[in-house]
């Protein structure tokens, strides 16, 4: 399968990147008002507190519209330079593209082995690091992340193993906190052959 999303891509990655106008301006618009984002967090708390739910990440939809066309690739190009430490992604549907920055990655399956990594609990980047790894917030939040990275890969791998304490990295305007996990993959096993499913 893999195998066969690659050659799907392979047209997408070898065009030369169309010739465009750079915008010049752009505008923002929310998809929500700011009241109804408030409201949308305050309930996730109640449900939180009240043990409804264990974690939930919320996300603000906004639209952009610029005095050009943007180019997928050559937003790709830009989320690449303004964030080398980050994982730059772009998947192509037709004339639709997903493209995006993120400090996460999947994974990566190489020889045999498979790592990945929990990235969860944030702070501002100007933030003290010992305060991020103290907070009793971001930590619990980070050890839900590996607890449930280690549940899905137990069945996938012989020797699953990673840090005891997770370091901080910065990317972007943020700093998070980090544990790393590998292992080698069972037979017949990988990111697309035999995986779990997820519930």
């Amino acid at each position: 399968m893999a195998r066969a999303l690659l050659a799907e891509a392979q047209p997408a990655l070898a065009a030369p990147v169309p010739p465009a106008t750079a915008a010049r301006q752009w505008r923002i618009a929310a998809a929500a008002a700011p009241a109804v984002w408030r409201r949308r967090v305050a309930r996730t708390l109640v449900d939180v507190a009240a043990g409804r739910l264990e974690k939930l990440v919320l996300a603000r939809a906004v639209s952009v519209t610029a005095d050009a066309p943007l180019v997928p690739l050559r937003v790709l190009a830009r989320l690449r330079a303004a964030h080398p430490e980050c994982t730059t992604f772009g998947v192509a549907h037709g004339g639709t593209w997903f493209v995006g920055a993120t400090p996460e990655r999947l994974a990566r399956v190489y020889r045999g082995r498979i790592e990945t990594a929990a990235v969860a609990g944030t702070a501002a980047r100007g933030a003290a690091p010992a305060a991020l790894l103290a907070s009793t917030k971001e930590r619990a939040e980070h050890a839900f992340v590996v607890d449930a990275l280690r549940a899905r890969l137990a069945p996938l791998t012989r020797d699953l193993a990673g840090p005891a304490e997770p370091m901080v990295v910065a990317a972007g305007e943020a700093q998070h906190l980090r544990t790393p996990l590998s292992g080698t993959l069972r037979p017949g096993r990988g990111l697309f052959r035999g995986r779990p499913r997820c519930t």
